[in-house]
């Protein structure tokens, strides 16, 4: 999931590479792009920095900080963070004594160079009461060519999942679906392969549709509904720009740009089959 997340936001945190002379470039105190997402009960694993580009060089690959100092304060307790194999900006926590659970109020601590850079989250506490409306999607075989069988499911109504939750203090969700077969059966084998993972953007609600079209593959399902904090809401709205409209990207780093966040999850399972 998390490798999901990072991809949707990889380049909201590249600065301005490809936007008109005019625009002034940023400070100097703010060449590190930070992405550091915290999730209740895993490890920590998922810190990356990277550099900014310059809006004079054409390029869109903002080269990895690998040799920072990252720490993560914790009850006043500090965590030093170790980088990861390969030129990847990565950073984790290899102990077994960092514990990352709903309430707890984490400081993050960057020090490269010259420069600081600090920034803070708090743990949302996850949904509860995850509902859905069926544990199970029947689906006719689209490649059989059937029309009056297809016809006949799309008028049944049976197109559809419907996930619903409580929510425990926090607005912001979002969810994200994933087929967790070894092999699955692909749905529809006329279209391309298509990835088994979605991520769906966030929402203020407790309710969400998982429809057909978002299956690709038969076989059971995870569905995940993340609480998320309003940075990431934020970040997530700001992902695309206008570049007749640009704006500084939404940050909540001092001293650099970027998103320090953290979420929690609650799960449910539903199997896709296909109609008999």
């Amino acid at each position: 999931m998390k490798n999901i997340i990072i991809m949707i936001l990889l380049f909201t945190f590249l600065i301005f590479s490809n936007c008109d002379e005019s625009i002034n470039a940023i400070s100097i105190e703010e060449n590190i792009a930070v992405q550091a997402y915290l999730y209740a009960g895993e490890q920590v694993d998922d810190i990356r920095l990277n550099s900014t580009i310059p809006l004079d060089v054409d390029t869109n690959y903002a080269p990895p900080i690998n040799d920072a100092e990252v720490f993560l304060i914790k009850n006043d307790k500090t965590y030093e963070l170790e980088s990861s194999a390969g030129d990847s900006g990565y950073y984790h926590y290899s102990g077994d004594d960092l514990i990352v659970e709903s309430g707890d109020n984490f400081q993050l601590l960057i020090i490269y160079q010259d420069y600081e850079i600090t920034a803070e989250t708090i743990v949302p506490t996850p949904p509860s009461l995850v509902t859905l409306s069926s544990d199970e999607l029947s689906v006719p075989d689209f490649s059989s060519g059937n029309m009056s069988q297809i016809r006949e499911w799309m008028d049944a109504g049976m197109m559809s999942i419907d996930v619903t939750w409580e929510s425990n203090s926090n607005e912001w969700f979002y969810v994200t679906l994933e087929n967790i077969e070894d092999d699955p059966e692909e749905i529809e084998t006329m279209r391309p392969d298509r990835m088994m993972m979605r991520v769906f953007p966030p929402i203020a609600d407790t309710q969400y549709q998982i429809r057909q079209p978002s299956l690709t593959h038969l076989g059971k399902h995870k569905i995940n509904i993340y609480a998320v904090n309003i940075e990431y809401a934020n970040l997530y709205s700001s992902r695309n720009q206008d570049s007749r409209d640009l704006q500084e990207p939404l940050t909540n780093i001092e001293g650099g740009l970027g998103v320090f966040t953290s979420f929690a999850a609650d799960t449910a399972f539903f199997t896709v089959k296909k109609a008999s």
